[in-house]
């Protein structure tokens, strides 16, 4: 079975329809290791979602199965899927999360219009990986970026999290109420968790706000919007 590294781990998969196999190529890697995540899709099981998500296409099933396991999975490593556009920008990583239709991935494409390509990276367009190690936050890209394919495959510290909002005028806020930053991770990253794996994601969003910084953006669609967001979570003092 094919391997792949993924936010620093081995992945088990073999991708069966053409969007899959297209997204998990750049991830792709020879190595004679075991696999610390194995992601099995069988013919049965296709068959079976197939009945049940008939609007649903073959490869958009293994597309959305493919991360519901991985990220069940990534829990025991000390990591989360966050739905959000992540971007590194001066080395640091920073993820733009919200509501679908917020204005994620237009934001981020503000920051490389006005920074420039070379100065902006985007990782993952839709589902970044989030992973504590040794106390430290890191953002990694994956496959699983939604219908824009744009991801890459990297990472970088994790430095803060802004949770998008659209407004009249722009305004950026620290989130410091611990409730709040809870809450909007779980929101950002639900999924179906067995009760343990729940417990190993509410372990991961404990470490995740005492080493982050959380943002609350309410944006104008502009330019101006990035200069307002930048001005904030690049200049203020991480915790």
């Amino acid at each position: 079975m094919p391997l792949y590294k993924i936010a620093d781990l081995i992945v088990s998969m073999t991708p069966q329809y053409e969007k899959m196999c297209q997204l998990m190529n750049k991830y792709e890697v020879q190595l004679m290791e075991k696999a610390d995540i194995n992601i099995t899709l069988s013919k049965q099981f296709f068959y079976n979602a197939c009945m049940e998500l008939s609007y649903l296409s073959l490869s958009d099933i293994e597309n959305i199965y493919s991360l519901s396991q991985f990220s069940a999975q990534l829990a025991g490593f000390n990591g989360i899927v966050l739905h959000g556009s992540a971007i590194v920008y001066n080395g640091n990583g920073y993820i733009f999360s919200g509501n679908s239709g917020i204005g994620k991935s237009t934001h981020t494409q503000l920051w490389q219009r006005y920074f420039g390509d070379d100065a902006v990276t985007v990782l993952n367009d839709d589902k970044p990986a989030i992973r504590v190690i040794k106390g430290k936050p890191y953002v990694y890209g994956t496959p699983w970026c939604g219908d824009s394919y744009v991801n890459t495959n990297d990472s970088a510290p994790l430095r803060a999290v802004v949770f998008l909002d659209k407004a009249d005028n722009n305004t950026v806020q620290l989130i410091t109420n611990t409730v709040d930053k809870v809450y909007k991770l779980i929101e950002q990253s639900k999924r179906k968790y067995e009760q343990q794996d729940l417990n190993k994601i509410l372990s991961v969003i404990d470490q995740l706000i005492n080493t982050v910084d959380f943002y609350n953006a309410q944006l104008t669609p502009g330019i101006t919007a990035v200069t307002a967001v930048h001005d904030v979570i690049c200049n203020t003092k991480q915790q």
